[in-house]
């Protein structure tokens, strides 16, 4: 499963990956480097997300989020992952 960048009103995104942690409220700070457009999700791993352009606003102050990925969804005929069970804050203020 992918994060990937979505553009809406001109506000595109970058993701970080923190690491392993143990929930969405141990997520305390965002990475000073390793963002890109798309990264792997990975379950019980915790993600910052950030605007890279302007936001609806007009600013170009980032807005940050922080995810945290629960577990995968399993495809019932597949077997595969098909997308994942995630908990997130916006806006989140490190």
């Amino acid at each position: 499963m992918k994060l990937t960048k979505v553009c809406w009103a001109l506000v595109l995104f970058q993701f970080a990956t923190i690491g392993k942690v143990s929930g969405l409220g141990n997520i305390t700070q965002t990475p000073s480097s390793g963002w890109a457009d798309k990264v792997s999700v990975n379950p019980e791993y915790g993600y910052a997300a950030r605007c890279a352009g302007t936001n609806p606003s007009g600013s170009t102050t980032p807005i940050f989020v922080r995810i945290y990925v629960v577990r995968n969804l399993i495809g019932a005929s597949s077997s595969g992952v098909i997308g994942a069970e995630i908990k997130y804050q916006s806006p989140f203020n490190p």
